[in-house]
């Protein structure tokens, strides 16, 4: 459920990342605005034990912390949708699909795509923001990505997705691309990259 579980609207999960033996399952970190108020359910995060128990944390501090580092704090926005945490280097790495420092626009947000990479320790007490290759599509953002194996969580596979078509490149830690960005052939829209 969103927010701190008692509403009776489901969470919808854009990323899910595996921390200390929990799943992390975490929806876009914006707050969705009304003309009378501000809901901030979308910035709680859940859970998840070995046993399916579920408990929900207040991810608030932690998504406004990266909008302060990237210099898009309120009225400016991030949309998630690729996290990670790196068991290697005890840090959460965020690729957010969106970055603006001015107000949502429904129209202009399609053309804020993002090539920001946010490092941040597990407390979010200390940030890195880096920027990956050249500056992406405007239309491109980041949906998904994964630590490529057996390079020491240095290389990372994304997955962009544009309308109905999706992008796959592979750069390193420090933003340097290793394979540009090609498009999967058959004009489908994926949503996510896995490695088995």
């Amino acid at each position: 459920m969103e927010g701190n579980g008692i509403s009776d609207k489901g969470l919808k999960v854009e990323w899910a990342t595996v921390k200390d033996g929990l799943l992390h399952l975490g929806s876009i970190g914006k707050e969705f605005m009304t003309p009378n108020s501000q809901d901030t359910n979308l910035c709680w995060i859940g859970t998840m034990d070995q046993h399916l128990s579920i408990h929900h944390l207040d991810w608030n501090h932690r998504y406004q912390k990266m909008r302060e580092a990237t210099g898009t704090a309120f009225p400016g926005y991030l949309i998630h949708e690729a996290m990670q945490w790196s068991d290697v280097h005890r840090r959460w790495f965020a690729l957010p699909r969106r970055v603006s420092a001015e107000p949502y626009d429904e129209i202009l947000d399609e053309s804020r795509g993002s090539d920001v990479m946010i490092i941040a320790d597990e407390f979010f007490e200390n940030l890195e923001v880096r920027h990956v290759g050249p500056a992406v599509e405007p239309t491109h953002g980041f949906s998904s990505f994964k630590f490529v194996p057996d390079t020491n969580d240095e290389s990372e596979e994304n997955a962009e997705a544009g309308t109905q078509n999706s992008y796959l490149t592979v750069f390193t830690s420090t933003g340097e691309v290793l394979m540009e960005e090609v498009m999967v052939p058959g004009n489908y829209k994926y949503e996510g990259v896995e490695f088995f």
